[in-house]
């Protein structure tokens, strides 16, 4: 064969042994382990990924977001073994499709009503929200819990129906982006986690929703089909369900629904652990 041809052929072989080679290390294959978790648990998550990596030599990636928007990923196909959900109905979503192998609800959270540093339209409970010192309100999306949970808070507190027909609803991509729409001073209040608001320095907790309205948020978390067989993903799944992992759990603020009490300490008494990094987001849609 000419060198010239040779060349030619190299240049053609070499990219694609290159691209089945790529093609072959998926995350089924890997001895990684992804898990897709809910916003709102993202910090507890990566620290139970690190702590297992410690402790098991075990890679976990771990991607969060909204819980409707992940489990679309995994209804689209995208490779994970875990996923964490804030609400039991996108649990569902997923095994309606038949992608669960199992599951467990683990969690539980509760609402609670942030203002801005120095609270300028002096919030201190939901009725102030419909008062004429409030332009707007942040809450997360129409179909992520916790916009959901806060739409339903709301309502029992009698005030959604006016909020919304005044127009001073803004709605975040997730929880964590709501939590910055108030951090930044760009709303007067937000409904968000007690857990998310605990983590953020630039926020005050000012009202906690009844118990009534957090024994409706539920964590499952749910093994993929995919993942049942692969080493790997089993041993992190388990782990998730030990002492060590849900303690994190709860130094983070939730509550491990076999135990009583309120979901979260700290939220209403300044308990707060500086994670700037983790909510700082893109700018708000908010008009000037």
């Amino acid at each position: 064969m000419k060198p010239q041809a040779w060349l030619t052929f190299l240049t053609v072989l070499v990219p694609a042994l290159a691209l089945s080679g790529c093609e072959k290390e998926d995350a089924s294959s890997s001895g990684d382990v992804t898990i897709l978790a809910a916003a709102s648990t993202f910090n507890a998550v990566q620290e139970i990924a690190v702590q297992f990596r410690h402790e098991h030599g075990i890679d976990v990636q771990v991607s969060s977001g909204p819980s409707n928007g992940l489990a679309r990923q995994i209804q689209a196909g995208a490779p994970a073994d875990i996923f964490v959900s804030a609400s039991p109905d996108w649990a569902d979503a997923v095994a309606d499709d038949g992608l669960e192998d199992d599951r467990r609800s683990l969690l539980s959270n509760s609402l609670v009503l942030v203002v801005p540093p120095g609270n300028p339209a002096g919030v201190t409970d939901p009725p102030d929200l419909v008062g004429p010192r409030v332009s707007h309100v942040a809450l997360a999306g129409t179909s992520v819990p916790a916009g959901v949970y806060a739409e339903v808070a709301l309502r029992d507190a009698g005030c959604f129906e006016q909020l919304e027909h005044a127009g001073r609803i803004v709605r975040g991509h997730d929880v964590r982006h709501t939590l910055n729409y108030v951090a930044r001073g760009e709303v007067d209040a937000g409904v968000v986690y007690a857990t998310d608001a605990r983590i953020a320095p630039h926020v005050v907790a000012v009202y906690e929703f009844p118990a009534e309205v957090s024994e409706e948020i539920g964590y499952p978390f749910v093994l993929l089909k995919s993942a049942a067989d692969r080493e790997p993903a089993r041993r992190f799944w388990e782990y998730l369900q030990t002492e060590a992992a849900l303690e994190v759990f709860r130094r983070h603020g939730f509550r491990v629904l076999d135990e009583t009490g309120p979901a979260v300490s700290g939220a209403l008494t300044g308990d707060r652990k500086a994670s700037a990094d983790e909510i700082e987001l893109s700018a708000s849609p908010i008009a000037p």
